[in-house]
């Protein structure tokens, strides 16, 4: 089945380039030539993506505590590649159920092996047999 090779696709990929969490994206001129105005247009032109960044938003705040920007969550959080990945590939029942894994799986200090333990028990989620 084709989503069980992109799962760890997805999972690498977000590994590789995700800066961990630090200063605001917002207070820079740019990263790695974007423009704060392209994420400005991006946010603007992608509600779903937005609705991602909202969940992890709030995960961040009833999990861990932790508050955090939509931009340092796009640009930043290992979990917003990977669950916008999860958005668009599955329906809406199982994206919950994946957030539900997101959230038992928590690593308040390490979000790469927060997304790593996750990504087990969402790989046997999503590619059991219909």
């Amino acid at each position: 089945m084709k989503l069980t090779i992109s799962l760890p696709f997805i999972l690498i990929t977000t590994l590789i380039s995700v800066p961990a969490l630090g200063n605001s994206y917002s207070a820079m001129e740019g990263i790695e030539g974007q423009r704060y105005s392209d994420l400005e247009k991006y946010k603007a032109n992608c509600p779903a993506c937005m609705s991602v960044v909202q969940n992890i938003k709030d995960i961040r705040y009833r999990a861990c505590a932790q508050s955090v920007t939509a931009d340092d969550v796009i640009i930043r959080d290992p979990l917003y590649g990977y669950l916008n990945s999860m958005k668009f590939m599955l329906n809406n029942d199982l994206y919950n159920q994946v957030l539900s894994i997101i959230i038992n799986e928590k690593d308040c200090i390490d979000s790469l092996n927060w997304l790593e333990r996750a990504n087990l028990k969402i790989e046997s989620l999503v590619n059991k047999p219909i």
